[in-house]
């Protein structure tokens, strides 16, 4: 009777607490422990906690037995040293719940494997691994403690100095988090619970044309250009690594340096694409782009320029936001004259769009104010398609206004 009050507890917790965060906003925060700080039991902790969720994975999915009815309160598992050999290990860095975190996801993992798998999708099979490189914490104040600057992680008396703090000022709750080792540093991604805010409309409208030799070019004629090229250290690194004996400390020791000025490389492109897609949207209250085949662009002869340029990343962050609407691939925006429709197609190289007809400009501008108008048309018939109550007047306004602006250019 304990058992099934308690159970009927924890349901009661759980629905209130989905209640209470219905009306908050979810973020997710990277905070860095700060490494400086670190004394040789502490690192050896951290360590040792990756350490074991290798073994404790790899254990898992070397039994034969149902993983359903793994038990996570076990110590001690059998695993293989470097030769080869069985030796038994005792599981004392990851605490019971941090296992069971760990078990769940591992079974999430096998879920997802499966769904695949009857979706008809080309699936391979789980393989051991030789490093986990990251750890859940499931709940906040008993798994993990974030106060101030420090963190404090079931299972360790001490507590870590943490970096980033001051993200954090809005959060009204905190809920899961994973510990995350990457090119020998440590982070903490921790999700948070915020009030939200309330964005003032700007009444403004956009089409964006993306391409190689400018990122961006918006309807309204301007170009966003980023490009964050590969450093020399990076290339000297590369170089170093390649005269490396393959497997030797020399070599990993490199290829650990390698990784971390990638990482730093791929920093600067995240911020960098942040700021852009954060000043689009709060710039524009409607934002219209074409579904580009960016993968495309990558494997061809613009390879590098992409790669250096985020676009990918830049395009995929816009598509998450409500405010953009996408307009098909196979729309001629190039090719179409804005004002007598006819069909003319450019070479590359070639930066000027002409027409015929008399018509024109800067070939980006040209095609970022066919997307827009063509975005214009489709939310246009797809409002027409719906019901009164079904409509958004802010969103209706922009478009009723977008579109006449748009018929009177083409009309001058």
């Amino acid at each position: 009777m304990d058992k099934l009050a308690k159970n009927l507890d924890i349901k009661t917790t759980l629905k209130a607490t989905r209640q209470r965060r219905t009306n908050l906003v979810l973020k997710v925060y990277c905070l860095k422990l700060d490494k400086s700080h670190l004394s040789q039991a502490k690192l050896k902790h951290l360590n040792l906690l990756f350490a074991e969720a290798k073994w404790l994975y790899n254990y898992m999915i070397s039994l034969e037995t149902n993983l359903w009815d793994f038990d996570y309160k076990q110590k001690q598992i059998t695993s293989l040293d470097k030769d080869g050999n069985k030796i038994d290990r005792d599981i004392s860095a990851l605490s019971s719940q941090i296992r069971q975190a760990f078990v769940e996801q591992v079974k999430t993992n096998i879920r997802s494997l499966v769904g695949l798998k009857k979706a008809g999708k080309v699936v391979g099979r789980f393989k051991f691994k030789s490093e986990v490189n990251s750890i859940p914490l499931n709940q906040s104040g008993v798994t993990y403690k974030l106060k101030r600057n420090r963190l404090s992680i079931q299972g360790f008396k001490g507590s870590f100095r943490i970096e980033g703090t001051k993200q954090l000022k809005d959060v009204i709750e905190f809920a899961n988090a994973k510990i995350v080792r990457r090119c020998g540093e440590f982070y903490l991604h921790v999700t948070c619970y915020e009030a939200p805010t309330k964005r003032e409309s700007t009444n403004e409208i956009v089409g964006l044309d993306f391409g190689i030799s400018s990122t961006i070019t918006t309807s309204d004629n301007e170009n966003i250009n980023m490009k964050i090229p590969e450093t020399q250290r990076l290339k000297r690194l590369s170089r170093g690594l390649a005269r490396k004996v393959k497997r030797s400390a020399s070599y990993f020791k490199q290829k650990a340096k390698r990784e971390k000025e990638y990482q730093h490389i791929n920093n600067q492109k995240k911020d960098k694409r942040n700021k852009i897609v954060s000043y689009l949207t709060k710039r524009y209250d409607r934002i219209f782009t074409q579904d580009e085949s960016v993968k495309g662009w990558h494997s061809g002869l613009f390879g590098r320029q992409v790669q250096m340029s985020a676009m990918g990343g830049i395009i995929a962050d816009l598509k998450k936001k409500s405010a953009t609407s996408v307009v098909d691939k196979w729309f001629p925006s190039t090719q179409l004259c804005e004002c007598c429709g006819k069909m003319n197609k450019h070479s590359l190289d070639k930066r000027t769009y002409t027409c015929g007809c008399g018509h024109s400009e800067p070939r980006d501008f040209h095609a970022a104010k066919n997307i827009l108008s063509e975005g214009l048309s489709s939310a246009w018939r797809i409002r027409n398609s719906k019901t009164p109550a079904e409509l958004n007047p802010l969103l209706d306004s922009n478009i009723m206004q977008g579109l006449a602006l748009t018929q009177e250019a083409a009309a001058l």
